[in-house]
């Protein structure tokens, strides 16, 4: 089976959201076998934190969970990367309308917003930068329910089953 889709996790600063998107959508991928399929990144909108790690607060709670977050750092979108991935997610309605705002001339189709294209409804996946432990523990949930569904909903034309939890 070739390559099915390249998808771009896109956060503020590449620091709490989407590189735990990203890290997430990659665990389960290779939990069953099938890392070879997609190209998984993530980047900010903004250029706050380039070149750094996920935020410890991510970091940690990746780890406890078996989630390899190794070499991660944070960038920012880029114009190439509207051509590069098929689906490009924002994880807040903001970064959605940044990204249309900023996507070429018949690119924006590839946008959309990350918990409703995973069949959650139009939730944003709130910023838990300011916030405690607690706020980095309700992300990392929703973010595993809706890279879950999304997996599942990318594979259902294939008959893959995804179950395997990250």
């Amino acid at each position: 089976m070739s390559k099915i889709r390249n998808i771009l996790f896109v956060c503020t600063g590449n620091i709490c959201r989407s590189p735990m998107a990203e890290a997430m959508m990659r665990c389960r991928l290779k939990r069953i076998g099938q890392d070879h399929l997609c190209d998984i990144d993530s980047a900010g909108t903004q250029a706050y934190h380039v070149g750094d790690a996920p935020d410890h607060r991510t970091l940690k709670l990746c780890y406890e969970n078996g989630v390899n977050v190794d070499g991660l750092s944070a960038r920012v979108i880029e114009p190439k990367d509207y051509e590069h991935f098929d689906l490009i997610l924002g994880l807040d309605k903001g970064h959605v309308e940044f990204l249309k705002e900023h996507a070429p001339a018949g690119k924006d189709h590839k946008i959309g917003l990350f918990m409703e294209y995973a069949g959650h409804g139009t939730l944003d996946v709130p910023d838990p930068y300011y916030g405690d432990i607690e706020d980095f523990i309700q992300v990392f949930e929703m973010v595993s329910r809706g890279t879950e569904s999304l997996l599942n909903m990318i594979f259902d034309t294939h008959h893959i089953i995804v179950e395997d939890k990250c």
